[in-house]
């Protein structure tokens, strides 16, 4: 991963990152990548992982059967 190339992204010139989120989200665009089957990481695997991770996941959540009374 180049993170000097990361570093130009509008993205993350942001100074409200913390640490966890900077980490979260290197580790979200390699997981994206993986799941590609790219050997590399781009930039398009750093901005997908920067909505899931700012945005947080878009999966539909879980439902139960059983109704709350």
């Amino acid at each position: 991963v180049y993170l000097a190339s990361c570093a130009r992204n509008p993205a993350f010139t942001f100074s409200l990152f913390t640490g966890a989120d900077i980490a979260n989200i290197c580790n979200e665009a390699a997981l994206h990548a993986a799941r590609l089957n790219k050997k590399t990481v781009d930039k398009g695997n750093f901005e997908y992982a920067v909505e899931r991770v700012i945005a947080g996941n878009n999966e539909l959540p879980l439902q139960c059967d059983t109704p709350v009374s």
